[in-house]
């Protein structure tokens, strides 16, 4: 689906488990909203119940299907903003957790330059094989599969070009790369 043309910014979020693992949104999140005013939101899947989509632009928001969601959304939906061809998943049947080969494997299958997916609740920025992958962790801080703790975060992409990525965690920007 081709949206809007560059420049262009995006909110990437998920993994919220609302509200088995997390009572509500963090408010850190909703401030960073409203901060950085994106024009859409892409979320990795795992709202669990879905009432978070209430804080977010029906006609502007993307989400995919996560393993613990109880609606149903696609499994994996393809953007285009500009050169970049997106493809948006939540990435639980990649066993191993992030593996980079399968990833870049899928992205190469559907001509996409960039991944943006969820699952693992870790904070991943990183160009394989030609394919950018990102993954903004985890909006609850909540604990991955191998129970380890995690602090929660989000990220801004920012479209021009270049592309500029600005990972958040806890409220406070960690890191930003170009690429």
């Amino acid at each position: 689906m081709e949206l809007k043309n560059p420049p262009v910014k995006l909110m990437v979020v998920g993994d919220f488990h609302v509200p088995d693992r997390s009572p509500d949104i963090k408010p850190w999140i909703l401030e960073l909203m409203k901060k950085e005013n994106p024009d859409y939101f892409l979320i990795t899947g795992d709202l669990t119940d879905g009432s978070i989509l209430r804080y977010f632009p029906r006609d502007r928001t993307f989400v995919v299907q996560g393993n613990v969601d109880q609606k149903n959304y696609p499994l994996l939906i393809e953007l285009k903003f500009g050169p970049y061809d997106i493809v948006l998943f939540h990435s639980h049947k990649i066993k191993p957790r992030g593996d980079k080969e399968q990833l870049s494997a899928i992205a190469h299958v559907l001509r996409a330059n960039v991944v943006i997916y969820g699952h693992t609740h870790k904070r991943h920025i990183e160009e394989y094989k030609g394919v950018l992958l990102l993954n903004p962790g985890t909006a609850a801080g909540a604990i991955s599969g191998a129970l380890t703790p995690n602090p929660s975060s989000a990220m801004i992409i920012e479209i021009g070009p270049p592309m500029k990525v600005k990972l958040y965690k806890e409220g406070e920007l960690e890191k930003e790369h170009i690429f």
